[in-house]
Parts: structure tokens; sequence; C-alpha cells
């Protein structure tokens, strides 16, 4: 009798493993046997994976409203584990799949996804919003607002307000000129209004530069690739400022400037009298003019900075824009 009981025992565990070897290996590779689909009931189809990632992480995750649970450890643990953003979700059989994502304090967030056999699908930069969202940040009609270029700082001009975009907070600032230029440092941690810098790392070490270089300074900016190293106009001249060695500069004098551009260690620059206006192109290495071509007379000619491989010249008297070729327009 014992002996029956014990072949039955040894039977019936080979039969489990000689049944579950090849489900685990299928599972292991990425198969996978259709119970759900009645065309395809009983079928082994190569499955699919959901990679998903979001803002903030730690969302739990909904998959036809079923959560998202990491099976092994919730077997072997007594406390329940939950599988959390960033994740990849493993051995989905090929069809539509409902994406809910839930955390704590925000919005949930759904979308319908499309899994393929052997491939693997992506949602990715899920932006998860604050249930206190919208936030006020002023009451007043904002009209402009000027965006760092790491896009996580925004400067409110009217109301003198910076906006925390991650953290979603706001604070004041002194600005000292209404309706002055304003541009963000390459590395966004300094502000250039008016002809204040500030240093949004280190409150202290905000800068006038009206008190460094004068009152007559105007039209400053930034170079492009160094964030202590400014740009401006004084009377008759176009100079540099170097914002950690406090050391000046004049690059060129002598002449009627109406704007500037620094550009790929070329300074471009306007200049001209009542007669005539000509866009010159001054070498920042050999520290001399190497280019010029005279322009149709007017004098609200503005160099706009941006990165399309041109020079872009707007005529605010007639609302005209040039795009210069460099290469085709001086000869």
């Amino acid at each position: 009798m014992i002996s029956f009981k014990r072949k039955l025992l040894f039977y019936t565990f080979l039969l489990v493993f000689l049944i579950t070897t090849p489900l685990v290996a299928l599972y292991a590779t990425g198969y996978k046997i259709n119970l759900s689909d009645p065309d395809n009931l009983g079928f082994i189809q190569k499955t699919g994976m959901i990679l998903i990632e979001t803002e903030p992480a730690q969302a739990q995750i909904f998959i036809n409203d079923k959560l998202q649970k990491p099976f092994f450890k919730n077997l072997l643990s007594k406390e329940e584990n939950l599988i959390k953003t960033p994740a990849k979700i493993k051995n989905l059989l090929p069809e539509e799949y409902t994406i809910r994502l839930e955390l704590s304090g925000y919005w949930p967030w759904t979308k319908e996804v499309k899994v393929e056999s052997g491939q693997i699908t992506h949602v990715r930069n899920v932006k998860l919003f604050k249930k206190t969202l919208p936030l006020l940040i002023s009451p007043a009609r904002i009209q402009k607002i000027n965006l760092s270029p790491d896009k996580k700082t925004a400067y409110l001009p009217e109301s003198d307000l910076l906006v925390d975009l991650k953290n979603e907070s706001a604070e004041k600032i002194s600005s000292s000129t209404s309706g002055a230029s304003v541009c963000w440092s390459p590395d966004s941690r300094k502000l250039l209004t008016g002809n204040i810098v500030y240093n949004l790392k280190s409150k202290n070490k905000d800068v006038n530069l009206k008190k460094l270089l004068g009152e007559d300074i105007i039209n400053v900016k930034w170079d492009k690739d160094n964030s202590n190293l400014i740009y401006y106009q004084h009377k008759n001249s176009i100079n540099s400022f170097d914002l950690s060695s406090h050391s000046n500069k004049t690059l060129i004098d002598k002449e009627n400037y109406f704007d500037y551009l620094v550009k790929d260690s070329q300074l471009f620059y306007i200049s001209g009298d009542n007669k005539t206006v000509r866009l010159k192109m001054y070498s920042l290495n050999e520290n001399r003019t190497i280019k010029e071509v005279e322009l149709p007379y007017s004098e609200e000619y503005e160099l706009l900075d941006e990165d399309n491989g041109l020079i872009n010249l707007y005529d605010r008297k007639y609302r005209a824009l040039y795009l210069i070729d460099l290469f085709s327009f001086f000869s």
C-alpha cells in the first residue's frame, strides 16, 4: 500500500513537472498560451512588452483595470508589492490594452495602447499633473512669458515673477526697468532684465551693470556659449564684460551702431549715418572687419538671434524680415 502511494506521488510530481516545465520555458522565452481570445484559444503566441516612464516616478500601473503586481515577490513575501513606474510589463499577448497610471496627489492618466508580437510599446514622457493645478501665479493678465533654455523656469515681466515650473512655485524679484529687454544665460542660472543680472542660484551675487559700467550702457546681450560673458553698447562702441573676473573689453568703436549680434566667433553689426546703412561682419579672433554690405536705408534694423544657420535681419519700420545666407550674401 505504501509502495502504491509512493508511486502515485512520484507520477503526480512527474506529470506536474512535464506540464509546467514547457510552460515555464515558453514564458521565459516570451511565448504564452492564449486563453482569452476565442479565435486563437489555446494558440501559442509570441508576446510583447510595454515600457512605461512617468514624471514624477512611482506611479501605480493598471492594465485593463488590473493593478500590476510582481507575482513571485507577492508569493514569497507577506507584504504586498506593486509594480511602479518606471517599469517594463512583459509577456503581454498581442492586443489593445487600457493603461491607467495613478499617483497620490496627482490626476490619473489613461491611454489605449496596442501591443505587437515581439515588440516593445513605449509609453514615455508621461507628465502627471497635481490635483492642485491649475496654480494661480498672478491675478494680472499675462502678456508675455520668457522661458529659460532648460524649460524649467519662466519669467513674467509684467508681474516681475520668477516661476519654478518643476516645483510649481513663484517668487517676485525687484526689476529696475519696466519694459526692458529680457534674456536668459545659456545655463539658465542667470536672468538679465534691463541692466540687472539676477543669479537664480545665489541671490547675493546679483549684478547691477549700470553701477559697474556706467549709466549709458544699452542693448545688453548674453554670449551664446558662456554664461559669464555679456556684450553691450556704450555710446559709439560695442564691448564685452566678464561677470566672473569683472574684466571689460572694447571690441569695436568709433561708429554709430544700430544693433549687433555675436554668433560663432563673429560679431555682426549694423552701423551708418543719415544716408547709408551697412551690415558688417567682424572677426573676434582676427580683430578686424572681414565683410560688409550696404542695406536699404532704415534706422530701425534689428538682428534676431535665431538658430537657423542664417542672419535674421528685421526692419521694424517697414516690418520686413531679411534672411541672409552668409556665404552668398557677403562677397
